[in-house]
């Protein structure tokens, strides 16, 4: 696989898994479900890609909720080491270490299906993709700050 195309997917993953945690203060589910709907509208997917997106939404969900449940032991941790006489640098990195190793993990299956999404994907829909990262990069703001879904 080309870096480009590399590059592509892990971007589209992070937009898919960052618009999970971050927009409005609806439910993962319906931030998930906004985005799939906005997704589906600019890239014009036929019913087999919209499938296809569904299921990597499906993916990037579970993995979302797998790393919600150690989210209160990860802060218990950080909570002990900050109230300890001094901080152990060896203490914090295997914590970072695990915390990483969790993300990669649980990104494995959402990648898988975003390979199968973005080989359905017609040139024209690359392009639009491409073309929306190239605005952003170039505008340097954040899509989620500023609301810029135009393809």
């Amino acid at each position: 696989m080309s870096t480009k195309k590399k590059v592509a997917l892990i971007t589209i993953t992070s937009i898919i898994l960052v618009s999970l945690v971050g927009c409005f203060n609806h439910s993962p589910e319906d931030k998930a479900n906004w985005v799939i709907s906005k997704i589906s509208d600019k890239l014009e997917l036929n019913e087999n890609q919209k499938t296809k997106l569904v299921e990597v939404k499906d993916e990037a969900l579970k993995a979302r909720a797998k790393m919600q449940k150690d989210k209160s032991s990860h802060f218990e941790q950080v909570e002990n080491m900050i109230q300890s006489e001094r901080l152990n640098k060896q203490e914090i990195q295997l914590l970072f270490k695990s915390k990483t190793e969790k993300l990669a993990a649980n990104a494995e299956p959402v990648i898988d299906k975003l390979i199968d999404f973005h080989a359905d994907l017609n040139n024209e829909q690359k392009q639009k993709i491409i073309a929306f990262i190239k605005k952003h990069e170039k505008e340097g703001k954040s899509w989620r700050r500023h609301n810029h879904w135009s393809l």
